[in-house]
């Protein structure tokens, strides 16, 4: 009795979780692969934040000319970033933000991988490098 009772505890969280998982329209899956991609971009974000000494949320505000409450609704996925909002971090910031693709890094990284095989180690790139941007360590 005790293990059906187990068992059925078990089933009935495995359709709580399937539920929360799962989408009633492709807008409701859309609008979740945003907020995925938006939480990614924020924790990029915290991430520079740290590493260039900006120690809260207003501080960022105060950069980018905004409100302290906009920032706190872009790191708790309330209001999602746009481009031009992107455009402004990158001044603030002072980087670059790229968007590719995960089949682009994928292939980047085999790339390294034979070239790190092959003994090539550092990526030099230019006229006055003569063995197409390799070099090998010796």
């Amino acid at each position: 009795m005790n293990i059906l009772s187990s068992k059925n505890k078990e089933s009935k969280i495995q359709h709580q979780f399937l539920d929360i998982l799962l989408f009633e329209s492709d807008d409701e899956k859309l609008e979740f692969e945003a907020q995925m991609i938006h939480l990614d971009l924020m924790a990029k974000i915290k991430e520079l934040m740290t590493s260039k000494k900006i120690e809260n949320k207003k501080q960022l505000a105060d950069l980018l000319n905004t409100s302290p409450s906009y920032i706190t609704q872009l790191f708790s996925g309330e209001k999602l970033a746009n481009f031009k909002l992107l455009a402004k971090l990158q001044r603030a910031l002072d980087t670059k933000f790229s968007i590719v693709p995960d089949q682009y890094m994928a292939q980047k990284r085999n790339f390294r991988n034979r070239l790190a095989q092959k003994g090539y180690d550092k990526f030099e790139f230019g006229p006055e490098n003569p063995n197409n941007g390799f070099r090998k360590i010796a």
